[in-house]
């Protein structure tokens, strides 16, 4: 994942928006980020195999995300069956 970040969103511009349910723990702020072509990082990462749902607690996106691990586990990773066109559709959701 970190190879990724790196690569796609290091120095890029971007943008957050946080969860209405979110708050701030232990200088940690949660929240959404996009790339400025409105790709959404977080299901991206997901989407790829790269990262996992956090089953640990209530946000807005927790049912997509847990899908697209679900997905990603069943072979339909982003990088495999998905491209990036999709991937911009579905951020705009």
């Amino acid at each position: 994942m970190m190879d990724y970040l790196r690569k796609y969103v290091l120095n890029k511009e971007v943008f957050v928006r946080y969860d209405s349910i979110s708050e701030i723990k232990k200088n940690i702020v949660e929240g959404y980020l996009f790339l400025k072509n409105k790709i959404f990082v977080n299901a991206y990462i997901i989407k790829s195999g790269l990262a996992n749902a956090d089953i640990k607690r209530r946000y807005k996106y927790r049912k997509k995300f847990e899908q697209f691990e679900k997905e990603a586990k069943n072979g339909k990773r982003m990088d495999t069956e998905y491209g990036n066109k999709q991937m911009e559709a579905q951020s705009k959701e």
